[in-house]
């Protein structure tokens, strides 16, 4: 994401915090869809003669919702959905900020 923040001329180091905690919940949304991609989204609660008594969802289905919610806020919060870039704009100026180079890298 930093390359594209970086080429919509949005990101600050202030911001780095911001976008750690979306990475991580990135990584956390992403894990739980790929458990769901393995073995769906309920599994059988059985009785004890073996019997399918219904089906329980898996607790990634709740874990990745909420993760998918907090995405969300966060891409609101960069500009990155077609809406939200509407109401954010470039930083003059923030490529000359030798500090930005060493928190993001150069263009």
């Amino acid at each position: 994401m930093v390359p594209v923040l970086k080429a919509m001329r949005i990101l600050t180091r202030v911001d780095r915090d911001a976008l750690t905690a979306y990475c991580e919940t990135f990584a956390r949304w992403k894990a739980a869809q790929q458990f769901l991609d393995q073995h769906g989204e309920v599994y059988p609660i059985r009785d004890e003669t073996g019997k399918i008594r219904y089906m329980q969802p898996f607790p990634q289905v709740f874990i990745a919702r909420s993760h998918l919610q907090t995405l969300r806020s966060y891409q609101q919060e960069f500009g990155m959905t077609p809406s939200a870039r509407t109401r954010v704009h470039e930083i003059p100026g923030l490529a000359r900020d030798p500090e930005e180079v060493r928190f993001f890298g150069s263009h």
